[in-house]
């Protein structure tokens, strides 16, 4: 919320919450103003209320950010400054890994190696023609890696510019569905589709996974 930068607007879509999280926003409302869009309804999961940001959105580049996770300061103006004017662009820099509040390491993968990484989505701006030209929003028959896809896709199409900014961007905790057997399926299905996995390396990954899942469950 303490960017240095005050171009941007804030679109917050809350899964109807039981929480505190409303209180909260409330307590905001008056310092961001009309910069400030909430919406508080039931939804299907996480690209279901990614997809809603997104149809809602007004800005050029478009960013996601999780519960849990948060932009450097000078998230917004980096992405400003960085960014070329390409109508299709891409650009992404580096994440931080937190685990249990404490820095594991700081992680930038490049869009040539989409076959082996996912490129990090809280440290990425999209420009919002790639949504809306190229196969419209998120994939939401996939619970875990709809962004992945989303950048697979995007790295198929030459009109797709790929800008890498080597600075530090976003903080992202470990934890979630990204930890899940369920990510580590999806993650390899697709791989596995898009043809970065032989179809013995797709079976092997997962059999060895779901040992080491099973051998976790039983300790």
């Amino acid at each position: 919320m303490a960017q240095t930068s005050d171009d941007y607007e804030y679109i917050i879509i809350d899964g109807k919450s039981t929480d505190n999280t409303l209180q909260i926003i409330d307590e905001y409302r008056d310092r961001f103003g009309e910069k400030l869009q909430v919406v508080s309804e039931q939804d299907k999961g996480l690209y279901f209320a990614m997809n809603k940001g997104l149809a809602l959105s007004q800005g050029k580049l478009i960013a996601f950010m999780n519960s849990d996770d948060w932009y450097e300061p000078d998230a917004v103006e980096i992405a400003i400054k960085e960014y070329s004017g390409e109508k299709y662009e891409v650009l992404y820099g580096i994440e931080r890994i937190i685990d249990h509040e404490v820095e594991k390491q700081c992680i930038m993968y490049g869009h040539k190696f989409l076959g082996k990484n996912c490129l990090r989505h809280q440290s990425t701006f999209v420009t919002r023609d790639c949504f809306f030209d190229f196969g419209g929003p998120f994939d939401t028959a996939y619970q875990c890696v709809a962004d992945y896809e989303f950048f697979i896709r995007l790295s198929h199409n030459p009109q797709v510019y790929f800008h890498p900014v080597y600075k530090l961007i976003a903080n992202f905790r470990i934890g979630g569905k990204c930890s899940t057997f369920l990510c580590f399926k999806e993650t390899n299905c697709l791989r596995y589709r898009c043809g970065y996995l032989s179809k013995y390396l797709f079976y092997k990954k997962m059999f060895i996974e779901y040992i080491r899942f099973i051998l976790g469950k039983t300790k």
